[in-house]
């Protein structure tokens, strides 16, 4: 069994990076444990300033005494495990309707924004929601994986193994090369899948 250790550089701080230059907020949602809290922290080296973590309860204390105050600062405001304190939505729907420059908040919460009452009308249109998922198979193996832009360079070659595209009513025999994993979270929630090693 192969053990993950470390980081891994994930290719989603690069999209964040591009929504946070064009939208006034950014909502990263997903399951936990997925990295939602590591993407800020890389976020915080990019933009030089530290998240917000509403997981310390000093810290969403703080949040909830004045969440005006508390999402006033220099942009961006990077807010993780933003549905501990949904009344900071108000105070950004506030601070946005002042001013709707992009980069303004980036909001991480392991609750799907739409399942908040509050969040659903609150920043309607103000904000990009980023699904944050688990790492892909080339982040697990430490690289990137080019199957989109390789079926748009050649859409008659299968990205996958570099052979022709299996014609209708073909069938193609199953690739003796590929496997199952030998851990379920080697194939990080996807045991079921194949994987090419």
């Amino acid at each position: 069994m192969n053990a993950i250790s470390g980081l891994r550089p994930r290719r989603l701080l690069e999209v964040v990076s591009q929504r946070v230059a064009e939208e006034p907020a950014v909502i990263l949602t997903g399951p936990r444990t997925v990295g939602k809290s590591t993407l800020p922290a890389g976020l915080s080296r990019e933009f030089g300033r530290p998240p917000f973590d509403l997981d310390q309860p000093e810290t969403r204390a703080a949040a909830a005494a004045d969440p005006g105050f508390f999402v006033s600062g220099p942009d961006p405001v990077l807010i993780d495990e933003f549905q501990h304190v949904p009344e900071l939505l108000d105070a950004i729907k506030a601070e946005l309707n002042l001013d709707t420059r992009p980069g303004r908040f980036i909001l991480t919460g392991s609750t799907r924004y739409t399942v908040l009452p509050q969040a659903a009308q609150s920043l309607t249109g103000r904000a990009h929601v980023v699904n944050v998922l688990p790492l892909s198979q080339g982040e697990l193996d430490g690289h990137r994986e080019r199957f989109i832009d390789q079926l748009w360079q050649d859409p008659e070659t299968d990205p996958a193994s570099g052979s022709p595209r299996v014609q209708p009513g073909r069938i193609r025999e199953p690739d003796p090369g590929r496997r199952l994993p030998d851990d379920p979270a080697e194939a990080n929630f996807a045991g079921a899948l194949l994987l090419v090693r």
